[in-house]
């Protein structure tokens, strides 16, 4: 399957920002659907941080978008990790995941220990 700028995309990040919403984050969309006109082979989501949450807990994020959208995350390097669903691939990023978590499905750090890691 293929990714495009439609209504139907717009719902389904909608409904990834509902649910992202339950484990301190928000969503953006980022990448080539975007600015290019074509169709893309995958869909590039953000997730950050809601700043009156302490953390993303991404493992329990990770585990309602499976059994809610059928999302299944297949691996993580660093602070992006690859998922697929039935209508295609999508790339998950995690800017303010901290370094020592490199490939931990279900990682990130609170502020206090990306504090305590920095020093």
């Amino acid at each position: 399957m293929s990714w495009s700028l439609n209504n139907d995309t717009l719902n389904f990040i909608g409904q990834i920002e509902t649910i992202a919403q339950h484990h301190g984050a928000h969503v953006a969309l980022t990448g080539g659907v975007l600015y290019k006109s074509d169709e893309r082979k995958d869909i590039d989501i953000m997730f950050y941080r809601i700043r009156q949450s302490s953390k993303i807990d991404s493992k329990a994020l990770f585990e309602e978008l499976a059994t809610t959208l059928g999302i299944s995350v297949t691996k993580g390097q660093g602070w992006v990790y690859k998922a697929t669903c039935e209508r295609g691939d999508i790339d998950f990023f995690f800017p303010e995941q901290y370094k020592h978590n490199a490939g931990q499905i279900g990682g990130g750090f609170d502020r206090r220990e990306r504090e305590h890691y920095s020093q």
